[in-house]
């Protein structure tokens, strides 16, 4: 519900570029213009993710023939050029509501994108000196990560992708755990070894309260299940010094995974995030609280 949206940080949405038509469709932004109106009306913050191949833009016919058969056509790689286009197209048009792009979500898994870190290295050093030059204060992330992938980090490391950005997005993930302070203290352990501090943001993080495809464990998942596992999650995520934080997912979900109901209900989980936003919010303290006894 938007009186409760606008009371947090924001709202991190995928901005879904497949559905851009082609630079000469007097509609190409038809459906991005609806899908933009209404997130931004429910916060003062987007976050948007630049993901989404249309199918005018594949890296090549090949590629999106593989991807279609894997009933994944959108995260067929793109054509940077292509790619490059729709992103200024984008940044003029809605630069002005946007403080943060993230590039891409999850690159480092085929479920969302299926190509090479390299591939991935290209899309981004195209598309991101654009964002830079139409807004030079924009703050760039690079794919929220699913997870703690050495490999995919050092790639990154490597090609300089991490060093010309703002922050880290990632996204830790434990399985079906609430131990999300263990793979943040992966990357930050290991990117600190490397010597980069870079602030990470931990921009998709949360529990269904229903079993859901990749998310089941037995007993059944169940509101209460959810509310116990976002509770000991956050606990143990922001006790590692953690100071931005995004829950998957704060709007209406008829899916299992959000922390309202479809008809606005808010589900147990929800008091569980909104005490701990507060906690992290403006003006407040968290104090750490040590009782001492006589020996």
């Amino acid at each position: 519900p938007t009186d409760e949206s606008k009371k947090w940080g924001g709202i991190r949405m995928s901005f879904r570029t497949q559905r851009i038509g082609k630079p000469n469709d007097p509609d190409r932004f038809a459906k991005m213009d609806k899908l933009f109106n209404e997130v931004s009306a429910q916060t003062d913050f987007v976050q948007p993710i630049l993901e989404g191949t249309p199918d005018w833009a594949p890296i090549s016919e090949e590629r999106l023939d593989d991807a279609v058969k894997g009933n994944r056509p959108t995260t067929v790689p793109p054509d940077p050029t292509l790619y490059a286009e729709i992103v200024e197209a984008v940044v003029k048009r809605y630069g002005d509501k946007i403080a943060t792009y993230e590039i891409w979500n999850e690159a480092d898994i085929t479920q969302f994108y299926r190509g090479t870190a390299q591939e991935y290295v290209n899309l981004f050093n195209t598309i991101v000196p654009i964002i830079r030059k139409l807004d030079p204060t924009a703050k760039i992330m690079p794919c929220g990560m699913a997870g703690f992938h050495e490999a995919f980090i050092d790639e990154l490391l490597r090609s300089g992708v991490i060093g010309s950005c703002d922050l880290l997005a990632f996204h830790p993930y434990a399985g079906k755990s609430a131990a999300w302070d263990i793979p943040y203290g992966l990357i930050e352990g290991s990117l600190m070894s490397k010597g980069c501090n870079i602030e990470i943001f931990c921009n998709e993080s949360g529990f269904p309260s229903s079993n859901r495809e990749w998310f089941q464990r037995p007993p059944d998942l169940t509101e209460e299940t959810q509310c116990e596992a976002l509770d000991i999650a956050m606990a143990r995520i922001l006790s590692m010094g953690v100071a931005k934080l995004s829950v998957f997912h704060a709007g209406c979900d008829d899916g299992g995974f959000g922390l309202f109901k479809g008809t606005g209900e808010a589900k147990p989980a929800y008091a569980v995030f909104a005490d701990y936003a507060k906690l992290g919010g403006t003006g407040t303290n968290r104090w750490a609280i040590i009782f001492l006894t006589e020996p």
